[in-house]
């Protein structure tokens, strides 16, 4: 599992790989001064990593030897820059096909209508070759980008946003295919069921399930009375994994709320199961643990 944070005295983006059996760190990455680190994720395949800095450069590096496999921001940065784009995560389609930037976008743009403001939260970068600055779209959320998830099949895209709503997308064409539901308060987080035959949304308002049919259209489930900020679902669908001043499981067959007893810590910045059992990977700015449900 890994994590980014702050080293030296610089400040310097570091990336943290650990261990999931012990809980100890492995191996540790610096990147370059300038490169403030604010978002990190592990492709599918567990191949490639990717990390976004604040500046919209995203590099992929190789999760075993840290070595640079591809990056992009030279063109796109650009672009957001001139956008004044704020990103804050990012993720890549399990067939390695689109690179996804979630964000929040504050700008107006004159044109022959005026002063209009671009709602151009979600940017998609397209695989052309092995490069993924030729061709990008956007979607155009109704407000800040919270959290996104992507389909195990790399078809669909999940958003919760700022306005309160979830929505579904389709990534090939860069647009809405449903709105999944609301929520009282902002979505901190959107999380698909590895057989997305459902997904899981959250905020200090608590928790929604929405049941996906066969065509991806969504009905309500059930509300969970539990405020979150983190969600994470096990590989077998059948435990739903969240945070709001310490961490608890939810058997989504029975009902039954566990406590994961470890120390609340303000610093956690990584909350997952594990792939392949039913432990629980807690990782913070300066060291990690692992956690058996």
């Amino acid at each position: 599992m890994y994590t980014c944070g702050k080293v030296g005295v610089h400040g310097s983006s570091c990336i943290r790989k650990w261990n999931l059996k012990t809980g100890k760190l492995v191996d540790c990455y610096a990147g370059a001064d300038n490169d403030n680190i604010i978002h990190l994720s592990l492709d599918s395949s567990g191949q490639w990593l990717l990390d976004l800095s604040d500046n919209c450069h995203i590099s992929i590096i190789s999760a075993d030897d840290f070595q640079p496999v591809a990056s992009c921001g030279s063109v796109i940065g650009s672009q957001l820059d001139y956008l004044n784009f704020s990103p804050s995560q990012v993720l890549l389609t399990p067939n390695k096909q689109v690179i996804v930037i979630a964000g929040s976008n504050t700008s107006t743009i004159l044109n022959q209508y005026g002063h209009q403001e671009v709602t151009s939260n979600i940017y998609c970068l397209y695989n052309m070759e092995g490069n993924y600055e030729k061709r990008y779209d956007f979607m155009a959320t109704a407000s800040n980008v919270n959290s996104i998830d992507i389909s195990n099949n790399s078809q669909y895209l999940l958003t919760g946003c700022q306005s309160k709503a979830v929505a579904l997308w389709d990534l090939a064409s860069a647009t809405e295919v449903n709105n999944i539901c609301y929520h009282k308060y902002p979505v901190l987080a959107v999380k698909f069921s590895p057989k997305m035959d459902f997904c899981a949304s959250g905020g200090y308002d608590g928790i929604k399930i929405s049941r996906f049919d066969s065509h991806m259209k969504s009905h309500f489930d059930r509300y969970i009375r539990a405020p979150t900020y983190f969600l994470d679902i096990s590989k077998d669908g059948r435990y739903l994994l969240t945070t709001f001043q310490g961490v608890s499981v939810i058997d989504l067959i029975s009902d039954e709320l566990i406590n994961v007893p470890h120390h609340w810590d303000s610093k956690l910045v990584c909350l997952k199961f594990c792939p392949k059992n039913y432990h629980i990977f807690c990782g913070y700015k300066d060291y990690a643990e692992v956690w058996s449900i």
